[in-house]
């Protein structure tokens, strides 16, 4: 498992924030107590939350208490309006213990909706906060993913061009290797070139395309090797100025040819349709 991937998926985010799903829940539950890794990066997030939450703490404004207030006044002058008079009667000592009974459970009431109403408000706040912080942070995750992605596949392909250039010249140091140029058919291509460089030692063979006109749709080319005066089939080349392009092996060629084929390659040469032509 990639674990470096599963973490930049932003999943444990979520199930930081509790936007996961049940199944998403179990799977990083489980895969906290299988790799290291995502447990510790889960306890840096939390961390995270945590400095974040008490740094962006949010004080409600001063008139709120007494808005609270003012409402559950109103609240309880429609429920007496609603309950009426009681018909009970009752000693002064008792009405006045009432009194205070009911005054202190008001009290406390209206504290308790005021600690309920600042928390809700205070926890409202910050989850907006965090949330929005949230959001901002994995954009720049994503971001910086997608940056980095580029920046390897352009190093990819550069390391790949590297490489291509490193055979190529070592193909052409190689003392073993015979350079054969095929010059173009007058009819042809009077200005065609190719090279191709020939190995006595593994009977090796590559191809570099220099100078000829582009196929058209549903031709290609193909090199042929002369060998006691009877073409051998060495290939059809993708059409890549200045590329060598390895071709099939041969033992003992006398001469190299480049005719235009039908896409795919033909068993045999088409003479009329030879645009360069070299000796070994």
């Amino acid at each position: 498992m990639d674990v470096k991937s599963y973490i930049s998926s932003g999943i444990l985010e979520d199930y930081i924030l509790g936007q996961a799903s049940d199944q998403e829940r179990r799977e990083v539950e489980c895969m906290s107590h299988i790799y290291p890794e995502i447990k510790q990066e889960l306890s840096r997030f939390e961390s995270a939350m945590e400095g974040y939450a008490f740094s962006h703490q949010t004080t409600p404004p001063p008139t709120l208490k007494d808005k609270i207030f003012k409402q559950v006044e109103e609240i309880e002058e429609q429920q007496k309006k609603k309950q009426g008079p009681e018909s009970k009667i009752i000693s002064i000592n008792d009405a006045g213990n009432n009194v205070k009974t009911e005054s202190a459970k008001t009290g406390y009431l209206k504290l308790a909706v005021a600690a309920s109403v600042s928390i809700l408000i205070a926890t409202g706040l910050f989850s907006y906060n965090l949330y929005r912080n949230y959001v901002g942070q994995k954009q720049q995750i994503t971001n910086i993913t997608e940056e980095r992605n580029a920046v390897s596949a352009s190093l990819s392909s550069l390391q790949e061009n590297l490489n291509n250039t490193e055979e190529e010249l070592a193909v052409v140091k190689d003392p073993n290797n015979i350079k054969v140029l095929l010059k173009g058919i007058e009819n042809k291509a009077p200005d065609g070139l190719t090279s191709v460089y020939f190995n006595h030692s593994d009977n090796s063979v590559y191809l570099s395309l220099n100078n000829l006109p582009e196929p058209p749709s549903g031709k290609q080319y193909q090199l042929w090797a002369i060998v006691e005066g009877q073409p051998v089939d060495m290939g059809v080349f993708e059409y890549r100025l200045e590329t060598l392009q390895k071709m099939k092996q041969v033992e003992n060629p006398q001469a190299f040819a480049v005719t235009l084929e039908k896409k795919g390659g033909s068993p045999s040469p088409t003479m009329e349709e030879m645009f360069v032509l070299g000796k070994v």
